[in-house]
Formats: structure tokens, sequence, C-alpha cells
């Protein structure tokens, strides 16, 4: 699903500036099961509808963190994996359909606003 995009190794990756991003990104661990990757911003993390975050060569939702310094809003009919911890609101949108659903393989916090998660939708804890 998705266009082709970057893939990201295992790290943190920071940003004063808003996170976002249409399509597919691929985040490969090179084999190893316990790798992390870190996505931080001072802003917001936003991710267009139908996006995908692939993991690739053992990479695990359970290692990925997507630390957002404002708001965090996940598009609809989106594919995410990792865990979503923002200072203001997290939305995971709707799902188009019953067989358009967004799905969330991981968690998804506010530390001081509501988490609010569409119809359609399935949120997986890893």
């Amino acid at each position: 699903p998705g266009t082709p995009g970057p893939i990201y190794g295992p790290g943190l990756y920071r940003s004063a500036n808003p996170i976002g991003f249409a399509g597919t990104i691929t985040l490969d661990a090179g084999g190893n099961s316990n790798a992390v990757f870190i996505f931080r911003t001072d802003a917001a993390i936003t991710t267009q509808p139908n996006s995908t975050v692939i993991l690739a060569y053992g990479a695990q939702a359970r290692n990925v963190w997507w630390i957002a310094g404002s708001a965090a809003t996940l598009g609809l009919s989106s594919t995410f994996k990792g865990t979503v911890v923002a200072t203001a609101d997290v939305t995971v949108g709707v799902g188009s359909t019953v067989g358009a659903p967004t799905r969330v393989n991981g968690r998804v916090f506010s530390r001081t606003a509501a988490a609010t998660v569409g119809a359609f939708t399935t949120v997986t804890v890893p």
C-alpha cells in the first residue's frame, strides 16, 4: 500500500519541525530484533490517509517510538507501527470502511489531552 518511500535504520531522528509523511516508510532493523527507532519532534506528527509504516528485517513495533511536542494525527485507512506519545491531542483517523480500516500496532498516549480513536480502527498492543 502507498507509494515507495524512505528507509530508516535504528536510531534517534530528531527535528524541531513537524514530522509528517504520506505513502510508505520502512524501518529496517538490519536483523537486530532489539533495534530501537525514535522519531522525536518539538512540533506535530501527522500521517496522510493510506500511509503505511513497514517493519523490516527484525524491526518490532514495541521498539518504535513517535514523540510529538504538540499533537499527533494518524491518517484514515493507514497502517501505523509504534507507540505515539504526544503533548497535545492524539487522533487516530477513522477507517474508511470495514474493508479499509486504520490499523495501529502500538499504543497512543497524550500527556495533556485526549487520545481519540475513530470508527473502523484497530489498535493492537505489541
